[in-house]
């Protein structure tokens, strides 16, 4: 039973699979990116509540290269 919903799974999106391919990348790349967002927006407030302005100018600006997709 799992041999043919294995083969059917193959055959059946037969000249799709780069697509398939490709659309797993960019939600593996978007799931990424939202998990190093809120890492940085964190950091941004640890620093502004610690006061350095240093740390806190460094995160805010990682975080617009983020957005921007740079």
């Amino acid at each position: 039973m799992k041999q043919n919903a294995v083969s059917w799974l193959f055959t059946v999106p037969a000249m799709k699979k780069l697509y398939i391919l490709a659309l797993i990348i960019l939600q593996a790349v978007y799931g990424a990116s939202g998990v190093l967002y809120a890492l940085l927006l964190r950091n941004i407030v640890d620093n502004a509540v610690a006061g350095n302005r240093s740390g806190f100018r460094q995160y805010a600006i990682l975080t617009g290269l983020l957005v921007l997709g740079i």
